[in-house]
């Protein structure tokens, strides 16, 4: 069986999950979120692997993922920014750069949870009329 992309980061030393404390303490914070208190950097956000450089979960940009993965959620924005980097710079996976001089071609990306979410939701129907 082929082991997903976030079990590799994991063994590879390039990403730590969450412990079940941390998920707990970060859970109770959206619920005081959504009960109306002000959260300073809430945990909303994910780190998601594309399955090509040039396309996203959001739709809005006419480039659409059809099978991301997800590495981490209940990230905070600096959390999420620099895990994001993180792997884009050393996960030996990213495809090679065309020409020495261009941008690397970095197949990590950030999206806010509910966006993910409903990308989510979309592709399980999706797969359920197929």
């Amino acid at each position: 069986m082929e082991k997903n992309h976030r079990q590799r980061l994991i063994e590879e030393g390039l990403y730590e999950p969450l412990t079940p404390n941390d998920i707990a303490e970060r859970k109770e914070l959206l619920e005081r979120r959504a009960r109306g208190e002000k959260i300073q950097d809430p945990p909303i956000y994910c780190v998601y692997r594309a399955d090509d450089p040039w396309t996203h979960i959001d739709t809005s940009l006419g480039k659409k993922c059809q099978d991301a993965e997800l590495i981490a959620d209940h990230l905070r924005g600096y959390e999420a920014q620099s895990l994001c980097s993180r792997l884009c710079i050393y996960d030996k996976q990213q495809p090679p750069r065309t020409r020495p001089w261009l941008p690397p071609l970095d197949m990590y990306r950030i999206s806010k949870m509910d966006d993910w979410d409903a990308w989510e939701a979309q592709h399980a129907q999706l797969r359920m009329e197929v």
